[in-house]
């Protein structure tokens, strides 16, 4: 904890119009810096939400960018390096900068933002030395309409035993290499009595029917770590959706929104389970321009949080099939081969791509994937 910061970033507007950002960064209790940072029309990038659909159009159409410097485009620099000026005031800056190089190359510190905006994507923003990413340890911990219960928030610090995992692949996905590296995700686990179910199913090594939203729910109170690899879609009032299969005629029975992730903590399968969720699906961790007016945090993690997960892993923005494989297959090595917090390693295997960039340079949505929940949560393996 000697190097944790806590960052609360408030809105406040009128009429439906989100005007201003509050910004309170705290360490060990001292206040390090209190600002305020409008964003209304006087604000030379217009309103928030101006500022959220220009820089969701902005990262969009870089995300396929060829122009590099060591594995990340120069336009992907120069967009975290916008955000990083625009929204925070300079006193937060300063002190941000000087926490990050406070401690050892090998080490980063943490921070933890508790937020009211769910669309600022923290882990790109650049310094100008480097992506916050790599800088901290970020954990978002959002506002939510729900809070969880008190024993939820003691428990965090505890090891979450992991007996049983849910592998689930939607249709229509990866190719049949990349189906090949997906039955892999967990194979780098050190050999315990942890049961792994997979959707579909693997038979003699053949993949079985592939799976409905109600398989999920059915097996979701007994899961301790629930990984998705599907689609990420966005839909006509912007909200991000996730689909089994987006190609069968009775579509609507494959999809997955924050309405079914209500439904099941209604049911308490997530405080039953409290499971870690990875979803390896686009946008799945982004709030689109029209899910989010004046109010609490809306989208995936905040929801899966507030009804009991442990811990919401996933990407922002658009991630190529091949590094997403690749890396939840690392994530799980560290997280679970290693017995590290999930917040260290989320930041290890963003750390090595940074190092190694994958094969195919162009591709740095590596940079895209965050945490929502305690970053010190450790996940123990079944050893009975």
């Amino acid at each position: 904890m000697d190097h944790d910061l806590f960052l609360i970033v408030l809105i406040t507007g009128s009429q439906g119009l989100i005007t201003d950002l509050r910004f309170l960064l705290e360490k060990d209790g001292v206040c390090l810096a209190a600002q305020h940072r409008a964003g209304g029309h006087a604000a030379p990038t217009g309103t928030l939400k101006e500022m959220q659909q220009v820089f969701s159009t902005r990262l969009a159409s870089l995300v396929e960018t060829e122009e590099l410097v060591s594995g990340v485009s120069v336009d992907l620099r120069t967009l975290g390096g916008d955000l990083y000026e625009i929204l925070l005031p300079e006193e937060l800056r300063t002190e941000l900068e000087a926490a990050a190089s406070s401690v050892d190359d090998d080490e980063a510190p943490v921070l933890r933002i508790h937020t009211e905006v769910p669309w600022i994507p923290w882990e790109l923003m650049h310094d100008g030395h480097s992506f916050l990413g790599l800088r901290f340890r970020i954990a978002r911990l959002p506002i939510v309409s729900v809070a969880p219960g008190i024993e939820h928030l003691k428990r965090h610090a505890q090891p979450r035993i992991v007996s049983q995992v849910c592998n689930v692949l939607g249709e229509h996905v990866l190719d049949n290499q990349l189906l090949a590296a997906w039955k892999e995700t967990f194979s780098g686990v050190p050999d315990h009595d942890v049961h792994q179910r997979s959707f579909p199913p693997l038979v003699n090594g053949a993949l079985g029917d592939y799976p409905k939203s109600s398989d999920i729910e059915g097996v979701l109170a007994e899961t301790d770590i629930l990984h998705l690899t599907c689609h990420g879609r966005v839909d006509d009032s912007e909200r991000v959706y996730w689909t089994l299969n987006d190609q069968h005629t009775d579509f609507w029975n494959y999809e997955i929104k924050e309405g079914h992730v209500n439904t099941w903590g209604r049911e308490e399968k997530l405080a039953i389970s409290r499971p870690l969720v990875f979803a390896n699906a686009c946008f799945s961790a982004t709030v689109g321009a029209g899910a989010s007016k004046l109010g609490l945090a809306k989208g995936f993690g905040p929801r899966f949080l507030s009804h009991g997960a442990t811990a919401f892993v996933a990407p922002f923005a658009r991630v190529t099939k091949s590094l997403a494989v690749q890396f939840a297959r690392q994530f799980y090595q560290v997280l679970l081969g290693e017995a590290v917090s999930i917040g260290e390693a989320l930041w290890q295997v963003k750390r090595a791509y940074a190092a190694n960039p994958p094969d195919d340079q162009r591709d740095s949505s590596w940079l895209f994937y965050c945490l929502y929940g305690h970053p010190d949560t450790r996940f123990a393996l079944n050893e009975e």
